[in-house]
C-alpha cells in the first residue's frame, strides 16, 4: 500500500491583521513516480505531477497544495447575488 503523507505549508505571512499567519494542511502520496494530492484516505483529489529525477516529492506536493489553495480564493462566492427569497417581500 502506498504511503499518504500528510503536508501543512504557510501561504500567508503573520501579520498585524493575521498575527499567526495562515497554513494549509493536505494530504499526497507518490504512486508511480507522480505526486499526486489526495485525502486522508488516499483517494485522489487534485492534480498529479510526475517527478523528475532529484525532485523532491515534499516540494512538488507543497507547490500543488498551494496552487489548489490559491485556486480555492477566485472560487469564491462571496460577492454573488443573494436570493431572499419570500423574505425579499418584507425585509426590503
Amino acid at each position: 500500500m502506498t504511503e499518504i503523507h500528510h503536508l501543512v505549508i504557510p501561504v500567508a505571512p503573520a501579520s498585524r491583521s493575521n498575527p499567526e499567519g495562515l497554513a494549509v494542511s493536505g494530504h499526497y502520496l507518490v504512486r508511480d513516480g507522480a505526486v499526486v494530492i489526495c485525502d486522508a484516505e488516499g483517494v485522489a483529489t487534485g492534480d498529479r505531477v510526475k517527478l523528475k529525477d532529484g525532485e523532491s516529492h515534499r516540494v512538488i506536493a507543497a507547490r500543488l497544495l498551494k496552487r489548489a489553495w490559491e485556486d480555492s480564493l477566485s472560487k469564491s462566492d462571496f460577492n454573488r447575488t443573494l436570493d431572499h427569497g419570500h423574505y425579499a417581500r418584507w425585509v426590503f
